[in-house]
């Protein structure tokens, strides 16, 4: 599955993921990432160990300004078959709001260790 790893912008610690992943009952076979740090870069660092591809989402804040984060997130969901979330327990989550709309399985992992 074409599958969104993506999260809270203070999780940095791969060993999360890792942990997320023995919740996940389904084949990743390419990881879209939205490109910001933390929890987006576990999920980058996850395709290159796994030999997966990586299919990269860049805001374009240049061309459509402070909307750029959004419509990028709309976009991912639209290609994504599932994702991945790890979520600091506080921080806004819209990509599960995205995934729900499009009825599409995803997984919310919650942890508060691994912070910067």
């Amino acid at each position: 599955m074409r599958t969104i790893i993506t999260g809270s912008r203070n999780i940095w610690d791969y060993q999360i993921l890792i942990h997320a992943l023995d919740y996940w009952a389904y084949p990743i076979t390419a990881v879209l990432s939205p490109r910001q740090t933390a929890a987006d870069r576990l999920g980058e660092r996850y395709a290159r160990d796994m030999a997966r591809t990586l299919v990269p989402f860049v805001a374009d804040y240049t061309r459509l300004g402070p909307g750029a984060g959004g419509t990028r997130n709309k976009l991912m969901v639209n290609d994504a078959d599932a994702a991945i979330i790890l979520w600091d327990g506080h921080s806004p989550e819209y990509i599960a709001s995205l995934m729900d709309e499009q009825d599409k399985p995803y997984l919310v992992h919650i942890s508060q260790a691994g912070y910067r």
